[in-house]
């Protein structure tokens, strides 16, 4: 079945200032980040360090900002540097992330080695799984990273980012009273009729009439969330109404919207189940796990699954160099390698099993007899 999804991305608004629901929980993620380390090193004896949580930090978003501008769009960001320090536009990719923690976490290690990288790095995983969860709950009300169109009888119609798209248009539309709800049953596979209401600031109501019949036509004709079928500058088959408010006039639209693949939610449960398994086998084997074996199932499988996930996300840049893949395709492959990597080389060289000898010279019994 259909579902509309049309949320108001600001949370809060403190001291004029806009607060949205993705800062909130970006700001969430890293809360958990800490207070989850602060067990870990209550759990297992280990010296905490609270500038960990700033390294964290720095990783994640200078790495999520240069992956996004260099591997999504080198050209425009190296003709244009100045762009890259302009993160409140958007513009993230997990992939930088991944490798941005990596870096600075090897930092931190060598500045404080009684902890261990590949230590820290599986304890750090847990976090950034959770870290994933929220970012994509985050995406979802935002309405970001949309789907390809499901073309079926089930998905997630995106309305807020076609009111967007209209807004920006400057066609003298206002954002209060701004609404969608559903108009009836689909009439194609996978399309569907929405109704939007607007606020239009304007004393002429030649101009609003205006709008209807060239402005909002050609700003949601370029919206690829919607479907639109223009005939003579009109739309077709599309009802609309103009009512008179004080201070202007309400505009009521129906347009054909299209359902997409609610890509967001199908990666936070595929995080939230990542983060579940990865933390219940930490509190359960936490003493015995070989270090690096964590992060190598969460670079392999998450990974693989995000190579997976791109078959059903909005194409950003395809590459057709031997196989017509997606850049996000073509940065997971060496992840999931290096992941299969890390969970061999785990366990050839911390093994865990009873009766090896580096098992042997780990155990706290042997520890006490070579102190005696």
């Amino acid at each position: 079945m259909y579902f509309l999804w049309n949320p108001d991305p600001i949370a809060i608004t403190f001291a004029d200032m806009p607060v949205s629901w993705y800062g909130l929980l970006f700001a969430l993620g890293f809360l958990f980040s800490q207070r989850f380390m602060i067990y870990v090193y209550t759990v297992e004896r280990k010296p905490a360090h609270e500038i960990l949580l700033v390294y964290l930090i720095v990783g994640t978003a200078v790495g999520a900002r240069l992956g996004h501008c260099l591997f999504y769009d080198p050209a425009f960001y190296l003709s244009h540097p100045t762009n890259i320090l302009r993160i409140w536009e958007g513009g993230l990719a997990s992939h930088g992330a991944a490798i941005g923690i990596l870096v600075t976490l090897y930092i931190f290690a060598r500045r404080y080695p009684e902890q261990g990288y590949l230590w820290l790095v599986d304890r750090i995983v847990i976090c950034a799984s959770m870290v994933g969860f929220l970012v994509r709950v985050g995406n979802f009300v935002n309405s970001e990273i949309p789907g390809t169109p499901t073309q079926s009888g089930y998905g997630v119609v995106f309305a807020h980012d076609i009111v967007s798209s209209i807004q920006a248009s400057n066609s003298g539309i206002k954002g209060v009273e701004m609404s969608a709800q559903r108009a009836g049953p689909e009439i194609a596979a996978g399309v569907v009729p929405i109704t939007l209401g607007f606020r239009v600031v304007n004393s002429d109501r030649n101009v609003v009439e205006q709008l209807l019949r060239r402005d909002l036509p050609l700003a949601v004709e370029g919206n690829p969330l919607a479907a639109m079928n223009l005939e003579d500058g009109t739309l077709r088959g599309v009802r609309s109404t103009i009512t008179d408010v004080p201070g202007g006039y309400h505009v009521t639209l129906m347009i054909h919207a299209i359902a997409r693949h609610p890509v967001q939610v199908y990666e936070a449960a595929f995080y939230l189940v990542l983060c579940t398994f990865l933390l219940r086998y930490w509190y359960r084997k936490r003493s015995t796990i070989p270090h690096g074996l964590l992060l190598g199932w969460f670079l392999a499988v998450l990974f693989s699954f995000r190579f997976l996930v791109e078959l059903v996300k909005e194409d950003k840049v395809i590459l057709n160099i031997l196989l017509p893949l997606k850049v996000g395709q073509l940065l997971s492959i060496p992840f999931v390698f290096l992941g299969l990597w890390m969970v061999r080389y785990a366990h050839s060289h911390y093994p865990t099993t009873p009766g090896h000898p580096a098992a042997r010279e780990s155990t706290p019994s042997d520890s006490r007899r070579k102190s005696q």
